[in-house]
């Protein structure tokens, strides 16, 4: 937790591990794609999800945290990144091809 302060007030502020990011992006991309599908295929929350993976540098650390994987896989939430032509994957930039790889092995179904 971070604290921060503005004027008299103090606030704590969580900020989420990578893992637990990775968790919430996907179940953020899940909740839009049920309000909204077709706007849902062009979701930030992707995007945002593809870029983490590309700031992972310990798999097996992620895969640690995320515990065991459910019999869908982890982040099955958001399985249209299993489409390595996925548009959200430009968000990796450079690192596109790494982080394709790393989402297949925190997929790993």
């Amino acid at each position: 937790m971070v604290r921060t302060a503005h004027a008299d007030r103090v606030v704590g502020v969580v900020l989420p591990d990578l893992p637990r990011s990775l968790k919430i992006k996907a179940a953020a991309y899940a909740a839009e794609h049920r309000l909204a599908p077709a706007r849902a295929a062009q979701s930030r929350h992707l995007n945002d999800l593809a870029f983490l993976v590309s700031l992972i540098e310990d798999v097996e650390q992620v895969l640690t945290a995320l515990g065991d994987p459910p019999k869908e896989g982890h982040l099955a939430l958001a399985d249209v990144l299993d489409k390595p032509g996925h548009v959200a994957w430009a968000a990796a930039g450079s690192a596109r091809e790494d982080a394709q790889l790393l989402w297949e092995v925190l997929r790993a179904v």
